[in-house]
């Protein structure tokens, strides 16, 4: 799943100069992204305050939890913000250097 966030700043995004084209595509990420940490959360028994949680605060609980460190944190929300940005782009559409995963 990784590899599909790494790919798309690449490539239809910066072919086509506007998130809205992939815009299905990263939020279907975003889903998967959603289950899998739930998953994990599950595995290492961290607790969830609210159910269904969504992608934030399972990321927080996974923090919180010691299951991984702030850079991976960082990492996934920023993942959260590009599928926002794509998903629910109201004012401007995001440009390829907003999306760049780094």
């Amino acid at each position: 799943m990784a590899a599909i966030w790494a790919a798309l700043p690449r490539t239809a995004v910066s072919t086509y100069g506007r998130c809205r084209i992939c815009g299905e595509l990263i939020a279907l990420a975003g889903v998967l992204l959603e289950l899998h940490l739930a998953k994990v959360a599950t595995k290492y028994g961290v607790t969830r305050r609210h159910t269904p949680p969504g992608l934030t605060l399972l990321n927080a609980a996974l923090k919180r939890g010691g299951i991984y460190d702030g850079e991976v944190w960082r990492f996934i929300q920023r993942l959260g913000a590009l599928g926002q940005a794509c998903v629910y782009a109201s004012t401007h559409e995001p440009t390829v250097d907003e999306l760049r995963v780094r």
